[in-house]
């Protein structure tokens, strides 16, 4: 299989990893929460199978950016 390779990253670090690459956390076994934020680019014109699990309900719709 692939070789694993760790990256140890200090507190407060940011660490993106594109959403194709193999990635992997151990267990947390310290008493605060660890957060993670996942963020999707996608083109204006994608559409999304009805049932795609990033499907928002009318009353909480995804936001998008626009261009200034």
């Amino acid at each position: 299989g692939p070789e694993l390779v760790p990256i140890e990253a200090t507190t407060g670090t940011l660490v993106l990893l594109h959403g194709a690459l193999p990635h992997w956390s151990d267990v947390n076994r310290s008493e605060r929460s660890r957060h993670a934020y996942t963020v999707h680019v996608i083109d204006r014109a994608a559409t999304y199978p009805d049932a795609n699990w990033l499907q928002r309900s009318a009353d909480l719709p995804l936001r998008g950016f626009d261009a200034a």
